[in-house]
């Protein structure tokens, strides 16, 4: 269990209520109707509390029907550093491996308050996460026969019993 514990990983998250345009700018006539962007793949986990899966006849397939599941999806930013975000601002940027404490986003939205300098209120490596309510399927399908691996099993108890 103590192994388990060191090797868990906590970061702050923060969700998104939504992104603007770089520097706050109004977007260009000719990129309104941009279909692409990019951004690093998120990452999504969803653990099973309990899951019963049901066998599918004789075969080495089981599954379950999952309805309304929550499920996480996390951006961790490049290389897994997270992200840069100014807490008095909003303005962020996908922070860097070796942070050398200055920071190269502007403010978000411009408005009648002076210009955000950043001073001390940068959150750093923070995760982009969201938690939503889907419909799941789950399928599992094993490699190995039953037959094969209940002989594995009662081999290892014996093994292991003689210790």
């Amino acid at each position: 269990m103590s192994v388990l514990r060191r090797s868990i990983v906590r970061n702050k998250m923060l969700r998104p209520w939504g992104f603007s345009p770089v520097k706050g700018d109004e977007v260009k006539f000719e990129d309104e109707d941009e279909q692409y962007t990019y951004a690093e793949a998120p990452y999504y986990s969803y653990v099973p509390e309990d899951t019963r899966m049901d066998n599918y006849g004789r075969s080495n397939i089981r599954f379950a029907n999952l309805p309304d599941r929550k499920v996480l999806t996390v951006n961790m930013g490049k290389s897994k550093n997270g992200f840069n975000v100014c807490k008095k601002c909003g303005g962020a940027e996908v922070a860097d491996a070796n942070p050398n404490g200055t920071f190269s986003f502007s403010q978000p939205y411009h408005d009648n308050h002076p210009l955000c300098r950043h001073d001390g209120t940068v959150a750093t490596n923070i995760f982009l996460g969201y938690e939503f309510l889907t419909d799941m399927f789950m399928l599992d399908i094993s490699t190995i026969p039953r037959n094969l691996w209940a002989t594995a099993m009662r081999k290892r108890k014996a093994y292991f019993g003689r210790l």
